[in-house]
């Protein structure tokens, strides 16, 4: 399997512990408990500034590279791009409200959790359908060469949270990761 592939799926299992940690805040929001909104912050703030920026890039260098090789395959790949900048909005959409909470403005207890809801469902469901449509689809269709040519487009960037040394602003989401051990 080409490196990308394993990268993008390792990075896929660990977005899929935010999402697990998103939908645990966001239960203790719904029961009336108080979830931790400087921990979603910073979770939020995580996919933002890693995964909209260096993640889903590097997933469009596939999906243009495949536009070439898989003509049937373009809907699909529309389709993921159309969510990649969707989630991005809808991710910075869902922070700022966390942020407004955090300054103790006035937001709609509806509003947060349909948010935020909104983001799990379709982040959780863009991974699915990466993993089952467009992997399979790219690792059929696409050549030594162009794996090759896909690599040195990459631009590498440090994981501030996955990637061995956790970065300072990073840490209490870390920390809270980890004690879930999942």
């Amino acid at each position: 399997m080409p490196g990308i592939i394993e990268e993008l799926t390792k990075d896929h299992a660990n977005i899929s512990r935010i999402i697990n940690l998103l939908e645990v805040q966001l239960a203790a929001f719904h029961a009336d408990r108080h979830p931790d909104y400087t921990l979603m912050s910073d979770a939020m703030h995580y996919m933002i500034h890693y995964q909209d920026l260096f993640h889903h890039p590097k997933e469009d260098i596939v999906l243009d590279k495949l536009t070439t090789r898989d003509v049937a395959a373009r809907p699909v790949i529309d389709e993921l791009s159309h969510q990649h900048a969707e989630l991005a909005q809808r991710g910075k959409h869902f922070l700022e409200l966390l942020l407004s909470v955090e300054s103790e403005e006035m937001i709609t207890r509806a509003a947060l959790e349909s948010a935020g809801r909104e983001y799990v469902a379709l982040l959780r469901a863009h991974i699915q359908k990466e993993e089952s449509e467009l992997f399979p689809r790219a690792l059929a269709a696409l050549h030594d060469d162009d794996w090759r040519a896909i690599d040195e487009q990459m631009a590498t960037q440090h994981d501030p949270v996955f990637g061995g040394s956790v970065e300072q602003e990073y840490l209490a989401l870390y920390d809270y990761l980890k004690q879930q051990g999942r």
